[in-house]
């Protein structure tokens, strides 16, 4: 028998359409749980229901990871045999996911980008959502907060996958970084090896 696992509906923020990858040689984490709930802003719309992404488990084999740019999926296999797929945002126009042949360099749970994430005001309200470090100021007394993109697994200097907001499946959406499904990402992140191979295709 096989199980498939689907979130439960209901309304997240995607704020963090702002939460690609850090720039520089690091990129960090976007979060859609609890913890971050307070970010949540009404004029922002709701996560959509993921119907696609699944974890079966179970297989035989090396563990590998193939993004399908063109279809915006990600299927971790297990020697042939695809044990899990995930839906995913790759790069948008201007921040195009690289094709190729990569490998997992760092995996780290719970990891904040160090260029892309919010800018509060003195007052501690949000003036930015989608604010970079490296061209957005800081107002005075305020402060920049990196966007949280937990289940990081990095790729490549800059590009890495990790959970993030979705807004229209199949359309990328990112800085570049691999946004996938918060149904399965912990799986993903969990059977995943430092070392493990990651083709990008389209």
């Amino acid at each position: 028998m096989q199980l498939r696992i689907v979130p439960a509906s209901g309304l997240l923020a995607t704020l963090f359409t702002l939460a690609g990858c850090a720039g520089g040689q690091f990129a960090n984490t976007p979060y859609l749980g609890t913890p971050y709930q307070h970010h949540y802003d009404a004029s922002h719309p709701s996560e959509v229901v993921d119907n696609v992404s699944y974890w079966e488990g179970g297989g035989e084999g090396s563990p590998s990871i193939t993004i399908n740019l063109s279809e915006q999926k990600a299927y971790f296999y297990k020697g042939d045999q695809i044990i899990g797929v995930a839906l995913v945002a790759t790069g948008k126009e201007g921040y195009d996911t690289p094709p190729g042949k990569f490998r997992i360099i760092e995996k780290v749970q719970d990891k904040h980008s160090d260029t892309y994430g919010y800018m509060y005001d003195a007052e501690g309200n949000v003036v930015n959502y989608d604010a970079d470090i490296r061209v957005d100021p800081v107002p005075p007394g305020g402060r920049f907060e990196g966007a949280p993109m937990p289940y990081w697994m990095r790729i490549t200097g800059a590009i890495g996958m990790h959970q993030g907001p979705i807004p229209v499946p199949g359309s990328p959406a990112s800085h570049g970084c691999i946004r996938t499904s918060k149904a399965v990402i912990a799986q993903f992140f969990e059977n995943a090896r430092v070392g493990m191979p990651v083709r990008i295709v389209y």
